[in-house]
């Protein structure tokens, strides 16, 4: 989502930080995890954009990932699920 801008980002990122002797190379996307409490894992997703589609982009990468997620807990699902639950198999009517 971000590829298009990460080599003008590079750019202006080194030439900035060269003129003014800062080490701005660390720009490439990343996400870091931090544990709030035993139920919760907070996510802080760094990610190179333009000002002006910050608000977009943002939102692309949480629908991607609750889609990804979404896929990942269906496709479970489906593993563990090897035939009927027990209760099903009760209610369902005799053949004749």
């Amino acid at each position: 989502m971000c590829a298009g801008f990460l080599a003008e980002a590079r750019h202006s990122l080194q030439e900035y930080g060269g003129s003014r002797f800062l080490d701005l190379s660390q720009f490439e996307p990343r996400v870091m995890f931090e544990a709030m409490a035993a139920d919760r894992l907070d996510a802080l997703v760094r990610f190179p954009v333009p000002v002006s589609s910050r608000l977009s982009i943002a939102q692309q990468i949480l629908r991607k990932y609750h889609q990804q997620r979404n896929a990942e807990l269906a496709a479970a699902a489906v593993a563990t699920n090897v035939g009927p639950a027990p209760a099903q198999q009760a209610k369902a009517p005799p053949h004749p």
